[in-house]
């Protein structure tokens, strides 16, 4: 689990932060914010 920081809404950077740190391509949020807490995230770099 990593902690990110802010700001964090630049899905490129959040993508690249990711597989920096051996993320596959889907993902598990753990947020304080409910739209986006405890759900799966498949992420595609262009």
């Amino acid at each position: 689990m990593i902690e990110i920081p802010p700001p964090n809404s630049c899905t490129s950077e959040l993508a690249n932060l990711l597989q920096k740190h051996g993320a596959g391509k889907q993902c598990y949020a753990l947020s304080f914010n409910g739209d986006i807490d405890g759900k799966n995230y498949l992420y595609l770099l262009l």
